[in-house]
């Protein structure tokens, strides 16, 4: 699966933001919904996952114009009603189930993959799907889904504010005609994109007080859409600059979406300065910090492992507490080879953090953000760090090898 090694280094310069890795997925799955071209801007398709996306809908019967970030999708032949695919790492199967089903009245897809992070069970899909008054069937590799008389709106209320959940809703009741209500949405900023452009493809579709309210169309229409920046690359160049004390711009910076996660950064040492849409990093200090993560405005849980990794530079103990993913914490293991220590007790992680103890050795990206994490420890270790499985880095990020280069990060392909 490949591997980097780094070297102590301080990162200065300049670096650009890749397409939302969330928002490129989902739109590229909103595309199946109509036979007229889907223009979709800023896309990452050097992404891992989104590259994947986007073989997923082409094997379905599209065809998949790609001019540097612009990405046309067109129609080809007829859509097939049953994906087949051999890569179990994309969670978002059951939005191309969603978006079939309303093409096709009978679909299949494999079952959904991403990082092993603990409970990402799919009974929410279930839940979703017949409360429209479709069938959902799960085997050992696939989900069924029929439509055995005709869909029906329906007020659905998820039980916790989940991001897959949400926009799975959001494309059943966008084909059923009728009015339909999602009460505990996840309202991040991928979502509202995602309204957005199923609003410009025929849906009606309202926020009021906090639940979404969406009238179906029979025809969906082709859209032209930039996709919004990265929310999690651009938190993760923010603490990788800041941890090395460098001096680093970061261009095309999403700070509405980031203003709590940002507070925390600046109370925990990190100095920056926003101005004329780009963020500045520099010369800071790291203090120890405690946090629990919450949906959208909050930490999301996808942030965590990359504020531990943070917090084990600050001298003192940091707290980390996931209430979404109560065992994301597999990173904490292979930090625990680069000499940091960490304990888990009483429902969090605890980091005693101390830079000077740091030193270099072989570790594994057990997923995306892990990986993250550990590319923010190699770079402020003593010694030489080899991360091992950077397959699941790659998933989440675009060309990152490349862009830390270009702001001088000692790191090479193993």
């Amino acid at each position: 699966m490949g591997k980097i090694i780094l070297e102590k280094s301080s990162l200065n310069g300049e670096v650009s933001l890749s397409g939302s890795k969330t928002g490129a997925m989902a739109l590229s799955i909103l595309s199946i919904l109509t036979d007229d071209d889907c223009i979709l801007e800023n896309f990452p398709i050097n992404m891992g996952d989104v590259s994947s996306t986007i073989s997923m809908i082409e094997s379905l019967g599209k065809r998949i114009d790609v001019n540097g970030n612009i990405v046309k999708i067109k129609k080809n032949l007829s859509i097939k009603s049953h994906l087949k695919y051999s890569i179990k790492q994309i969670n978002f199967t059951p939005l191309i189930l969603a978006a079939l089903l309303l093409r096709k009245g009978s679909c299949s897809v494999p079952l959904p993959g991403g990082c092993k992070i603990g409970n990402r069970k799919i009974d929410i899909y279930e839940y979703i799907f017949l409360k429209f008054g479709a069938t959902f069937v799960q085997n050992e590799n696939y989900i069924h889904s029929e439509i055995k008389k005709k869909l029906v709106p329906s007020k659905l209320f998820l039980p916790f504010e989940t991001t897959g959940g949400t926009i799975c809703a959001l494309i059943l009741a966008s084909g059923i005609d009728g009015e339909s209500h999602i009460i505990n949405p996840h309202l991040r900023p991928e979502i509202i994109e995602v309204i957005h452009v199923l609003n410009k493809m025929g849906a009606e579709i309202k926020i009021r007080n906090g639940e979404i309210h969406i009238k179906g169309t029979s025809v969906f229409l082709g859209i032209k859409q930039k996709i919004m920046f990265d929310i999690m690359e651009a938190i993760t160049f923010v603490i990788l600059s800041g941890s090395t004390e460098g001096e680093v711009q970061i261009n095309n910076f999403p700070y509405a979406h980031l203003v709590k996660p940002m507070k925390t950064l600046k109370y925990a040492g990190l100095n920056f300065d926003f101005k004329n849409n780009n963020l500045n990093v520099f010369d800071g200090g790291v203090k120890a910090m405690s946090i629990t993560t919450g949906p959208f405005p909050e930490i999301q849980s996808d942030m965590q492992p990359l504020f531990a990794s943070l917090a084990i530079l600050a001298d003192g103990k940091s707290k980390i507490c996931d209430l979404r993913f109560k065992e994301r914490y597999q990173y904490a293991i292979e930090l625990q080879k680069l000499g940091v220590k960490s304990e888990f007790k009483n429902g969090y992680l605890q980091i005693n953090g101390n830079k000077k103890n740091m030193v270099g050795a072989n570790v594994i990206a057990r997923d995306i953000r892990c990986g993250a994490a550990l590319i923010v420890a190699g770079i402020n270790a003593n010694g030489k760090t080899t991360i091992d499985n950077i397959h699941q880095i790659n998933r989440g990020y675009e060309n990152i090898v490349h862009k830390l280069k270009i702001l001088g990060c000692k790191i090479s392909n193993g």
